[in-house]
């Protein structure tokens, strides 16, 4: 076919490029764009929408691309949410049901991990191409409520909220999921039967004399290394920098890889390389009978379901957070993922064996601690610094 009409589009067009082609399925089975109208044609690669975000050479007028959307688009609400196996959960359980039953569409989007910059764009410039967001961690939500980027939900005395804990709730945002940092052992490599549990048992160099590995990164690092120089969870923050590094020090001739990311940390443990390591617990291959975890004084977190501040659908995004927050739905994406469920009533439909590898399982819950994302958010930058020169030392 010959395209007499090619315009390239800009770094905030590119996701309205992908919404549309999503909603008249115009995506061809090279996975390329193709955009029909009176006869001409945009034909776009993801490799060169990828690098056309990036270099954002040419112009095209917003409400262009918002004269293509159908006329239904008062009944839809574009989300953000990681991809993945988050998308396969969450279409499962949330999306594809929320319009069987309300007649609301949504149209989920899949962008960078903490897309704090795109949101913050979005919201100052009025110019929403997602109306809300999930899957946002702590971090990101604190540096964009700080920003006045992120709606009011007004839902917290809601009814649809009783089963879940304040402490996964602000009134900027709804929990989506519990992630939790645990310790995760190779048992073949202890072949004396007794495993490290605690985090002082991992700083045991003398009793276990194995290949450990932390991640590269301060963030549970730091608060392993404390917890492991006796240090209460109560009484964690703000860190003692000093006697953080120091207990790092007594453990650093053990480590034999600083890990950067899940995958990395999964291979370390499952090749043999180490034998016991520092990890999320939703990237332990718990089928492989040689592994094992620990949940004593896990770390865990919150990423959470918010609102973009200003967004004309903010209604219909609030009808669709009352949805999420039903036990029997959450409990429908745990045979996908296997983050924790935040409503405390999931358990009650998930299969025992499901349950008791999730970061919110009672037993498990009670023995961790929430990480203090605010004073990650406020002292990240100084303490990645001297984490970085430690590790150069």
């Amino acid at each position: 076919m010959s395209c007499p009409g090619i315009f390239i589009i800009r770094e905030w067009a590119l996701t309205a490029v992908i919404i549309i082609s999503k909603l008249l399925h115009v995506f061809d089975r090279d996975g390329d764009i193709k955009i029909l109208k009176d006869h001409r044609c945009v034909i776009m690669t993801r490799r060169r929408a990828m690098k056309v975000f990036g270099a954002g050479v040419a112009f095209s007028a917003p409400n262009t691309l918002a004269a293509t959307l159908p006329k239904d688009m008062d009944r839809t609400i574009v989300l953000r949410d990681p991809g993945g196996v988050f998308r396969t959960a969450w279409q499962e359980a949330f999306y594809t049901p929320f319009e069987q039953e309300t007649g609301i569409r949504i149209i989920p989007i899949t962008s960078a991990a903490e897309p704090t910059a795109q949101i913050i764009m979005m919201v100052e410039g009025k110019n929403y191409l997602w109306d809300m967001a999930g899957a946002l961690t702590e971090q990101a939500l604190n540096m964009l409520v700080r920003h006045d980027t992120i709606e009011p939900h007004g839902l917290l005395e809601d009814p649809a909220l009783s089963g879940i804990p304040k402490t996964f709730c602000t009134a900027h945002s709804i929990a989506s999921d519990i992630y939790s940092t645990v310790m995760a052992v190779d048992k073949s490599a202890f072949p004396q039967g007794a495993l490290p549990v605690t985090w002082g048992d991992f700083w045991d160099r003398h009793r276990f004399p194995q290949w450990r590995s932390l991640r590269k990164d301060p963030s549970d690092t730091l608060e392993a290394a404390l917890l492991a120089d006796g240090v209460k969870p109560s009484e964690l923050y703000p860190l003692d920098l000093n006697r953080a590094f120091a207990s790092l020090e007594k453990i650093r001739p053990a480590i034999a890889a600083w890990w950067s990311s899940a995958a990395q940390a999964r291979n370390l443990l499952e090749s043999g390389e180490v034998d016991m390591l520092t990890t999320w617990s939703t990237r332990i291959n718990l089928e492989n009978r040689n592994l094992a975890v620990s949940w004593e004084q896990n770390m865990w977190g919150v990423d959470s379901w918010a609102i973009l501040k200003g967004t004309p659908k903010a209604d219909l995004c609030r009808i669709f957070l009352k949805y999420v927050c039903d036990p029997k739905r959450q409990a429908v994406w745990t045979k996908w993922l296997r983050n924790g469920p935040p409503n405390a009533e999931a358990y009650r439909y998930i299969p025992a064996q499901t349950a008791s590898i999730l970061p919110t399982y009672p037993p498990h819950l009670e023995k961790g601690f929430h990480a203090d994302a605010q004073y990650w958010t406020d002292n990240r930058e100084t303490v990645l610094e001297r984490f970085n020169e430690w590790l150069l030392q």
